[in-house]
């Protein structure tokens, strides 16, 4: 693989032109919708022929494809130090679950675009894309598959009977990303008396690894001390951002 040094001219020219492609449909998706992104209205926002695009380009799903793996990366990043935690495998849950609450609320747009990939878009971008979409989708899934796998190896979560590691990651998977996805929706939660719903979240997270009986439990161990360890080592800068540094640090 060429670094971006020993690209040609030629190279560095295409490798500029599809970065300008993708920056300036980021910024289309989010001023007019999906459905009114069309790849005759990015080439003409980048002033070149609508063939240039669909040279680097298939189709406009190829395009949210593309910036939805950089903002799966930038994710993985953030999950990456989360499960370099040290802890226990309760604590490291706790930290994966921070490291997903604060990325969605830190980049909400990226959220936007990575719920756009649904199945029949899929159908529509090119094999090697949508190849490469999975194994970053997966890349995360493996992470919590990896974290229950320790946690059941360190003794501290017991399969019971009809449980499986899968089940469980479906079920914690389910719970973030869908209550990510309710409250980055815009849709008004006060008729539910929810006032903190990103709280709401993490709650929950946490009443489903007790009722699963993931030690230690909730009343056997201080996870506000927990978190407020986590926010200090491992996700200081995005802590200070959200007004959430802890006080006595």
């Amino acid at each position: 693989m060429h670094t971006v040094h020993e690209l040609s001219p030629k190279q560095r020219e295409i490798r500029e032109r599809e970065e300008h492609i993708l920056e300036i449909a980021r910024q289309m998706f989010f001023e007019e919708g999906y459905y009114n992104l069309t790849m005759g209205k990015i080439a003409k926002r980048i002033h070149c022929a609508k063939g240039t695009v669909y040279l680097h380009f298939p189709c406009k799903e190829d395009i949210i494809v593309a910036l939805a793996e950089r903002a799966h990366e930038r994710r993985y990043v953030m999950l990456q130090r989360a499960m370099a935690f040290r802890g226990s495998s309760r604590e490291r849950l706790l930290a994966f679950s921070l490291a997903g609450e604060y990325y969605a609320r830190l980049h909400p747009g990226d959220m936007l675009l990575m719920k756009t990939i649904t199945r029949s878009f899929r159908e529509k971008v090119s094999a090697e894309r949508g190849k490469r979409f999975e194994e970053l989708e997966q890349r995360i899934i493996n992470y919590l598959m990896r974290m229950v796998h320790q946690a059941v190896t360190e003794g501290d979560l017991v399969l019971r009977p009809g449980s499986t590691v899968g089940r469980i990651v479906w079920g914690l998977w389910a719970l973030a990303d869908g209550g990510y996805g309710i409250v980055l929706s815009g849709v008004s939660l006060e008729a539910l008396g929810i006032e903190d719903p990103w709280g709401m979240v993490a709650s929950f997270t946490s009443k489903m690894a007790d009722s699963l009986g993931w030690k230690p439990l909730a009343s056997e161990w201080d996870y506000d001390a927990t978190l407020k360890r986590i926010q200090r080592e491992v996700f200081a800068d995005e802590a200070r951002q959200l007004g959430e540094w802890p006080a006595d640090a």
